[in-house]
């Protein structure tokens, strides 16, 4: 009789956990573009090697895959300094907590 209320327990308990994790609210793809461009604009704008006093980058628009630890994405950048004002193209990495970026090109 012991063994089978432990058994129960851990039945249970098995379950509930199984429902709270079932009840975690995933980040809408609206949210996570808004999070990738606000990373990478952070990023531009406080690179060492950029003077930020005299360039200004602003990301337009994103495209992205999601991997299972990197957001994949290419992002459309505006970039105004004293000799320029142009818009292009980067792709970079992004970790899906948005704290490291790897720019490609």
């Amino acid at each position: 009789m012991p063994m089978q209320n432990k058994f129960r327990k851990l039945i249970f308990t098995l379950f509930i956990l199984a429902f709270i994790s079932g009840c975690v609210k995933k980040p809408s793809e609206k949210d996570i573009e808004k999070s990738l461009t606000n990373t990478m604009n952070k990023f531009l704008n406080t690179n060492t090697r950029v003077d930020s006093s005299k360039s200004k980058f602003d990301v337009l628009d994103v495209v992205y895959f999601e991997d299972e630890a990197l957001y994949h994405c290419e992002f459309k950048v505006h970039l105004i300094s004293p000799t320029k004002d142009t818009t292009g193209v980067m792709t970079a990495t992004i970790s899906k907590d948005f704290e490291r970026v790897h720019r490609k090109s």
